[in-house]
């Protein structure tokens, strides 16, 4: 007989009330609550059901007690053996739920990523799926855990103010380390019969649709002339006027392929299992669902958050002096102080990119990173306008690489 707890008869029980409650919750933030609360008890039941199956899939497919030492109690009174006692483990995962179906189909993304052979060892670095709910909402999946103590992201080794930081050395070995493991993803997933649309939605629609965006919550953001720290710099209308009248010389740097990509690797997504003075591992969590793509804006995204990102946002090392706007212009002075190791890990970073690109022979990688680098940095504009400080200041180091970008366009 199952000895009763708290929470029901078994741990499994335990379990799937715990992975119902967070389903009710999902459902809660994405579904109208009348409709919710006219069939309470029916919907309660269907959570509790998902739930079940899903532990149940998940056993099935090797989720076992994590890697530590079980703790072990005696048992006293009646026995005639040697020892009798109860053994306690942990269960590690990752419990994910939505009422988006975008969801599961990230979930099926890291599935068909990891089944790909021709990935190599690249599949190996993603988490391992255990169970998938798909059929409806709520959506929900279990996924490997990985012990932050054991497996930091970059995020958190670099820009974590609680830590120590790394050497510069460290964080030099910690960027080539991640840039290699993307690099056999990318080498031997190439596919030269599709190529990324430059005006779609990595590149020019992004910038558009942000921007458009960002300028209906902060009149900062509307289109007009720029002064960065006494640099002039093209209203981001212009720039991309220039674009829309240039389309086929836009298109012609594009990326004459496309490869297996991430999606999202930036710091937070990248984890390091380090084992003494080298990097032992590198995982790779989060994956978006877009499969192929542009392998550069992938390097961007991991690009603009140590140079730019993590300082402003993570390690609070800027500071807006000025900043005034007229019907014309809009004129900002600031500064951002970037530590040493950083500047390492982007020298690093910019390095081993420039081999893979040799590598897949990608001739116009320089000046595409310098869009991926404005594209991922004004992409994230309209999500800081509750941090006015913040989103200003991504707002002008990405107008910066945008402008950058546009100079070295007009002379193709």
């Amino acid at each position: 007989m199952v000895p009763e707890t708290k929470w029901g008869k078994s741990w499994q029980e335990t379990l799937i009330k715990r992975l119902a409650k967070g389903l009710r919750e999902a459902s809660e933030k994405s579904t109208d609550h009348s409709t919710l609360s006219a069939d309470a008890e029916a919907f309660d039941l269907d959570s509790e059901r998902i739930a079940a199956e899903l532990v149940a899939e998940a056993l099935r497919n090797g989720l076992v007690g994590a890697e530590s030492q079980p703790s072990f109690r005696t048992l006293d009174g009646g026995n005639t053996a040697l020892q009798v006692a109860v053994a306690t483990t942990e269960i590690r995962f990752v419990f994910k739920a939505d009422g988006n179906p975008k969801l599961v189909r990230e979930a099926q993304t890291i599935l068909d990523l990891r089944g790909d052979r021709r990935l190599r060892e690249f599949r190996f670095r993603l988490p391992k799926i255990y169970a998938v709910h798909d059929s409806s909402s709520p959506y929900a999946y279990l996924m490997e855990h990985f012990d932050k103590q054991t497996y930091p992201s970059i995020r958190q080794i670099f820009f974590d103010i609680r830590s120590a930081p790394p050497s510069q050395s460290e964080a030099t070995a910690i960027i080539t380390a991640a840039l290699e493991a993307l690099a056999v993803a990318f080498k031997y997933s190439m596919d030269a019969r599709q190529q990324v649309r430059m005006m779609g939605e990595a590149y020019y629609e992004r910038i558009e649709k942000s921007l458009t965006e960002a300028s209906k919550g902060d009149s900062i953001f509307r289109p007009r002339s720029l002064a960065i720290n006494g640099r002039a710099v093209r209203s981001w209308s212009e720039s991309l006027a220039i674009l829309a009248s240039r389309q086929m010389a836009l298109q012609s740097i594009a990326c004459p392929f496309v490869t297996v990509v991430h999606g999202d690797p930036n710091p937070g997504n990248i984890l390091i299992r380090r084992e003494g003075g080298r990097i032992a591992d590198v995982k790779f969590i989060d994956v978006k669902d877009w499969k192929t793509g542009d392998y550069l804006f992938d390097i961007a995204k991991l690009g603009h958050f140590l140079l730019h990102t993590g300082p402003i946002e993570d390690l609070n090392r800027s500071k807006i002096e000025s900043i005034s706007e007229s019907e014309t212009e809009v004129s900002i002075l600031y500064e951002v102080d970037r530590p040493d190791y950083v500047m390492s890990s982007v020298s690093a970073l910019e390095a081993q990119t420039a081999e893979i690109a040799h590598a897949l022979g990608d001739t116009h990688w320089r000046i595409r990173y310098e869009l991926a680098m404005a594209s991922n940095l004004l992409g994230l504009v309209p999500r800081r306008l509750k941090k006015p400080d913040i989103s200003r200041l991504l707002y002008a180091e990405g107008m910066l690489h945008l402008e950058t970008f546009i100079n070295s366009f007009c002379q193709i």
